[in-house]
């Protein structure tokens, strides 16, 4: 298995779904590669309950076909991801327009957020 699937296995592991795009849309003249890292639930919580929404992370580099490219932005996006993981125990976190990993504004406070049901 390559650096890319091994990152996305660990990933899988730890209870991420992954999306993947590869397309025109939005790159020009280019190809581009997307990646998303997605989940129902934080820390026992469902976020259907505290966010009405999943938590997710994406990155994205403009040339698919690039190994290095890719690697460098999953590899990127998934330290970002398992960063908010660690630092975000009580709080749903989300991406602002900076790029800036920050709380979400809950719906519900922490408590009365839904337990997943595991």
């Amino acid at each position: 298995m390559d650096k890319i699937g091994k990152i996305k296995l660990s990933m899988a592991k730890l209870g991420w779904n992954i999306e993947e795009r590869i397309s025109d849309d939005g790159w020009g003249d280019s190809i581009g590669y997307r990646i998303w890292f997605k989940r129902w639930d934080w820390h026992g919580k469902e976020t259907l309950t505290l966010i009405g929404n999943k938590v997710c992370f994406t990155g994205a580099t403009s040339d698919a076909f690039d190994y290095e490219a890719v690697l460098n932005i999953v590899y990127k996006t998934a330290k970002k991801t398992r960063k908010a993981w660690h630092d975000f125990p009580r709080d749903v976190p989300c991406t602002n327009t900076g790029g800036e990993v920050v709380p979400e504004r809950l719906l519900v406070p922490w408590e009365r957020g839904r337990d997943v049901d595991r």
